[in-house]
């Protein structure tokens, strides 16, 4: 997730009594570095890309609270100017607000994902583009299904769904008629199967 505290405090209560993990998206961090990076050294200039990457290697390695203490030392030791200091200040809040689910670290070591990339991008594929247009409208119920249907045939799922899915509609209409007349249950499955192929 983003830094907004409504969203970290919609989670936890959506999430109330369950064993989740908040993991704030590692490139809101960056860009957040990169604020503090600007500030201490300029944009576009070498020093800035050298303490901004060392900041962000420290973080994955769990080394949040050292980065805030070298922000802190740096407002005192520099004296930096009203612009540079608010934003410095803001990157230290962020940091300090945020410091308990930074643990990327152990997030890495799980196996967690850490960015939020593949989650917005699947997001604006396959909801946005299916969900938003001109006269589109469902029910949560409809939205759901149709969604699902839409992960399945995106994610290239689509005919081993299809084979699932027809036994088990086979023989919620039409129950045990097959045998009854001879037909073998996976009759059709085998005719669907060299057509698909």
């Amino acid at each position: 997730m983003d830094g907004a505290s409504g969203l970290w405090n919609l989670t936890a209560k959506t999430f109330r009594g369950t064993d989740y993990v908040g993991v704030p998206d590692i490139i809101h961090v960056v860009e957040y570095l990169w604020v503090a990076g600007n500030a201490l050294y300029g944009e576009k200039v070498p020093e800035t890309v050298k303490q901004v990457y060392k900041k962000l290697l420290s973080i994955l390695q769990g080394d949040v609270g050292r980065v805030i203490g070298g922000l802190k030392q740096t407002l005192t030791k520099r004296k930096p100017s009203k612009n540079k200091r608010d934003a410095i200040e803001k990157v230290t809040r962020y940091s300090e607000n945020h410091r308990l689910h930074m643990r990327y670290d152990e997030y890495l070591k799980a196996g967690f994902p850490i960015g939020g990339g593949v989650v917005e991008s699947a997001c604006g594929h396959t909801v946005k583009g299916r969900m938003e247009g001109t006269g589109r409208r469902q029910s949560i119920k409809g939205a759901e299904s149709t969604l699902l249907l839409r992960s399945v045939y995106t994610g290239d799922d689509w005919h081993v769904y299809w084979q699932w899915h027809i036994k088990p509609e086979r023989i919620r209409l039409y129950g045990g008629m097959f045998k009854s007349v001879g037909i073998a249950d996976d009759y059709y499955n085998d005719i669907l199967t060299k057509k698909a192929a």
